[in-house]
């Protein structure tokens, strides 16, 4: 079910190529973090630039959150869609290139759209790589540093929704 704007919800929509290891993961600490700050008024949805209709995460992404304390396991993959980016108040990508794809292909998302890594500081842009491919210590690296990101972001994310910042 895809989230309405009806609720009036701050509706946060995380991004990455095929929406089955970096930002269903994101997802799901996004929620944690929500879950644990009743009534902050903030919803969560992840999708991919890439991604298809109703895939599963990989095995290792599964292993990597259930190490966190999450789990994925009812999670399939969603594909970015325009609808999707017109609920969104704030869209936070994984990569540069997925950021300036959807600022190209969407120019009246360009405000709300940053990468997860530098979303509210200053300095070089950093990626957070995939780790399709690699192996479980990749994940669990790639799903430490979203851990850390999320937990860094979601005070920002809280005021935002506090002060009614619709992107």
């Amino acid at each position: 079910m895809v989230p309405s704007k009806k609720n009036n919800n701050y509706h946060v929509l995380l991004v990455c190529t095929g929406n089955i290891c970096r930002s269903p993961f994101a997802e799901a600490v996004l929620k944690s973090l929500v879950a644990d700050d009743a009534g902050c008024g903030i919803t969560v949805e992840s999708a991919g630039i890439g991604g298809f209709e109703g895939n599963s995460p990989t095995d290792l992404a599964l292993i990597a959150a259930a190490e966190q304390g999450l789990r994925m396991e009812d999670h399939l993959s969603r594909p970015l869609t325009k609808e999707r980016l017109g609920r969104a108040d704030l869209i936070l990508t994984m990569e540069k290139a997925q950021r300036n794809w959807i600022v190209r292909t969407w120019p009246e998302s360009g405000a709300k759209t940053h990468m997860l890594k530098n979303y509210g500081k200053s300095g070089p842009e950093e990626d957070i790589e995939d780790p399709i491919g690699m192996d479980l210590d990749y994940y669990r690296a790639c799903f430490q540093e979203i851990v850390r990101e999320v937990r860094r972001v979601f005070p920002l994310i809280r005021s935002a929704a506090r002060a009614g910042d619709r992107g």
